[in-house]
């Protein structure tokens, strides 16, 4: 067992790492290495560092809906990114982005079923 102090380290270095994470690995949506660190790092803290960052991961999160992208929906939700919240902070543009999935001549289920599964306001969409 490695005996690293991994929880001081994170603490002070909170604002590299952070940095890493976003410019790198959840940019080049390096799931596996995002999800090795989730399961094999207990002292790392998802849902701290999408809070932490919330602007960017918000952002990140918008594109990555607006473009279909539903495996990368999935990802995000197993590394503990809190959608509902997201959902209510962001109705508008999500909204638009299911709206453009819903009225295409091919709807893109995969993506509505991926955003149900999350939680997404369809009562609030609806009025």
């Amino acid at each position: 067992s490695l005996s690293f102090p991994m929880g001081s380290f994170f603490a002070r270095h909170q604002a590299e790492v952070d940095s890493m994470l976003l410019s790198c690995w959840l940019q080049h949506k390096s799931w596996a290495e995002l999800g090795a660190l989730r399961s094999e790092v207990r002292q790392w803290n998802f849902p701290a560092f999408f809070e932490r960052n919330r602007g960017r991961t918000d952002d990140f999160a918008i594109v990555t809906i607006e473009n279909g992208y539903w495996y990368d929906v999935n990802n995000l939700a197993q590394l503990g990114f809190d959608f509902r919240s997201f959902f209510d902070r962001r109705f508008e543009e999500v909204s638009r982005a299911v709206l453009g999935f819903i009225e295409t001549s091919r709807p893109h289920f995969v993506l509505l079923r991926e955003l149900s599964a999350l939680s997404f306001p369809w009562a609030r969409f609806m009025e």
